[in-house]
């Protein structure tokens, strides 16, 4: 599939017109939805900027612009795990030691937001960057597409095996990235219609997310004095995981059946 400049470019600029609405929102207000929102286009601006030849994306303006909107994504990571919590156990604040996670949680969002919204107005400061289509080379564009795609066939080779059994936390997540960042190259394109694999990407992505969530709920639920009672949640959640996780497998094998018999 050929990227069309003119249309690349246009995208490019709507992105960035979406990044800096929501980032206005979310200096307005730090609620769940606009720090999830933030943190998402800030991975698709920088996709779409690795797209781009090299003596672009390395200009100092551009670099300077991502280092910024990178350092917003860090610094909202904590919030955002801090938000995935509350909404895991906020049902069962009933049960002793839940209500003190809860409030100690809260008291450490205020703190972080003091930081992310230092970072979030200075990045509203910094000028957006706008590609001109002319100054963009389709055939650039297409091979650094094929490159990231490649990248990423060499990724699932390595991986492969790994993720079918029983793999980290730090695994799981480093391979839903992977499989998001590839998404988001795909989506940047003059095609109107879905590719198979963006669909599989997207489904991936879904599911890998519910089984972090849950990890990151159990890792805050570690707490010594939650005690027994904290048992039906911790099995609920444990629960959910493995069930997610073996969605995520009948994919893997049933999609990538060729890489997973070459990795095995």
């Amino acid at each position: 599939m050929i990227l069309n400049s003119k249309t690349f470019s246009k995208q490019l600029s709507r992105s960035t017109d979406r990044f800096n609405s929501r980032l206005k929102a979310f200096i307005a207000s730090q609620n769940v939805k606009n720090v999830h929102d933030i943190r998402t286009l800030i991975r698709r601006i920088e996709v779409s900027f690795s797209l781009l030849p090299k003596n672009i994306r390395k200009k100092q303006t551009i670099a300077y612009y991502l280092t910024r909107s990178k350092s917003l994504f860090k610094l909202t990571s904590t919030i955002r795990d801090i938000d995935i919590v509350e909404g895991k156990i906020k049902k069962f604040q009933t049960f002793p030691g839940i209500p003190d996670i809860l409030s100690r949680n809260a008291e450490k969002r205020k703190r972080l937001l003091s930081a992310a919204l230092k970072s979030a107005r200075a990045l509203e400061r910094t000028p957006s960057q706008r590609i001109k289509a002319s100054q963009i080379s389709e055939s650039k564009l297409a091979r650094r597409r094929k490159k990231i795609e490649r990248r990423f066939e060499d990724y699932l080779d390595g991986k492969a095996a790994t993720m079918l059994s029983n793999p980290s936390p730090e695994q799981i997540h480093d391979f839903r990235k992977n499989c998001k960042m590839l998404r988001y190259a795909i989506e940047i394109d003059s095609s109107k219609k879905k590719e198979k694999l963006e669909t599989i990407l997207e489904d991936i992505q879904t599911i890998l997310g519910s089984v972090m969530d849950d990890y990151t709920t159990l890792r805050y639920l570690s707490e010594p004095f939650l005690g027994d009672a904290g048992a039906p949640l911790v099995n609920e959640l444990n629960t959910a995981k493995a069930r997610e996780y073996n969605r995520f497998v009948r994919i893997l094998k049933k999609e990538f059946d060729k890489k997973i018999a070459n990795a095995s």
